[in-house]
């Protein structure tokens, strides 16, 4: 056995048998993977921005004829990452209604952040309004989508 009789040789030969063995067990580990699970990833599009209010019911409030009701309504963020979004207001009656805020409305919130808001809804119809709100949220990169009406700050 001269051919281990060199030092190279004998560094060569381990190095041939570590990857040979290292290739063996990534392949036989590959079987016991379980690729359809998903435990452990990020997933960008659960975003899950909320709405709280005392004053809305399943995120509608009623405002009778001739009315103005003012309300405190949270925001609060329950990513692990900064979020934008946007309030807004959808009713069936958009004639001679108001909807704005008081408040500077932050286009962002942070992970795990909660913003107050003051919103002040003026109805001039001659009937009641059902006027649901809603947050609509993206991811930083994204576009934010309202499907209703974008609600503003106005000065008093």
């Amino acid at each position: 056995m001269n051919f281990f009789k060199r030092k190279r040789n004998i560094y060569f030969s381990i190095i041939i048998m570590l990857t040979v063995v290292m290739g063996l067990f990534s392949i036989s580990f590959s079987y016991y993977v379980d690729e359809s699970s998903k435990t452990g990833l990020f997933k960008i599009n659960e975003i899950d921005n909320r709405l709280q209010s005392d004053s809305l019911t399943n995120g509608t409030i009623t405002v009778n004829a001739q009315e103005t009701v003012e309300f405190s309504i949270y925001v609060i963020s329950n990513n692990n990452f900064e979020t934008k979004y946007e309030l807004y207001y959808q009713t069936n009656n958009e004639s001679n209604l108001e909807v704005y805020t008081v408040n500077d409305i932050k286009e962002t919130i942070p992970s795990h952040s909660v913003y107050e808001y003051k919103i002040v809804i003026e109805n001039y119809n001659e009937t009641s309004v059902d006027v649901t709100l809603g947050i609509a949220s993206s991811d930083m990169q994204g576009e934010v989508k309202s499907p209703g009406v974008v609600i503003e700050k106005r000065e008093i």
